[in-house]
């Protein structure tokens, strides 16, 4: 008899030489099985590809081997379910003095299908030339395509900023929300500031004067599956 992919229930077809019982048992005892088989379905990838090439079920697990990641079918895709703490090395944009470079520690991780990451940029030398509308280039994507809603709002992802002056003794919070160019890899730093009274994008001199070895620290979540 043949059957379906990738749960292997068997069907009557106009080459089935069987009486509709035997059909019938045979169909309800794949069925059976099929439905125990999904109720703890997962996989294991050890070579790279075999994970794209896997077909599942919303809600199937694998584990893939090459990328120590764990993956969540969605119904059309594997996306990211779980991941360790990852190193990346962003683009931060719009923080650099005007002759040394800005040195960047950056890392991310899955928990549940939400991305945390952890930037931390600190000046080097020079004038505040290069300094603006600070954006930040994030590890994943996000889930939703939020580019119908730009022009109207943007939403403002779960975190927190802080900048501070190389000693310390001036620090400003701030906010993390979607760029206002690129909503699928960046992300806006903004700061609060008092003279303004709301929050604001950043500048050679607000939230303070920037100076060498100045910081920048963000830690904001995302859903990503």
């Amino acid at each position: 008899m043949p059957a379906t992919t990738p749960d292997a229930i068997y069907y009557a077809d106009g080459n089935t030489p069987l009486s509709i019982e035997a059909i019938s048992a045979a169909t309800a005892t794949s069925v059976q099985l099929a439905l125990k088989n999904r109720q703890k379905q997962s996989f294991r990838w050890a070579v790279a590809g075999e994970k794209e090439a896997t077909e599942g079920l919303i809600g199937d697990i694998g584990y893939n081997v090459p990328d120590n990641t764990e993956y969540i079918y969605d119904g059309s895709a594997w996306k990211i379910w779980n991941k360790a703490k990852t190193e990346y090395s962003p683009v931060v944009s719009n923080f650099l003095l005007s002759t040394g470079a800005t040195t960047i520690s950056a890392f991310y991780s899955v928990a549940s299908g939400v991305c945390s990451v952890d930037v931390l940029a600190i000046l080097g030398t020079g004038t505040t030339a290069g300094i603006g509308d600070v954006t930040v280039q994030i590890p994943l994507g996000y889930l939703v395509d939020y580019t119908a809603d730009q022009s109207t709002s943007r939403m403002i992802l779960n975190g927190s900023v802080q900048l501070r002056n190389a000693a310390g003794t001036v620090m400003y919070g701030g906010v993390v929300r979607m760029s206002n160019t690129d909503v699928t890899t960046t992300v806006n730093i903004l700061c609060n500031s008092a003279t303004a009274g709301r929050v604001i994008p950043i500048t050679p001199t607000l939230p303070f004067a920037w100076l060498t070895l100045d910081q920048l620290q963000a830690s904001f979540t995302y859903r990503v599956a």
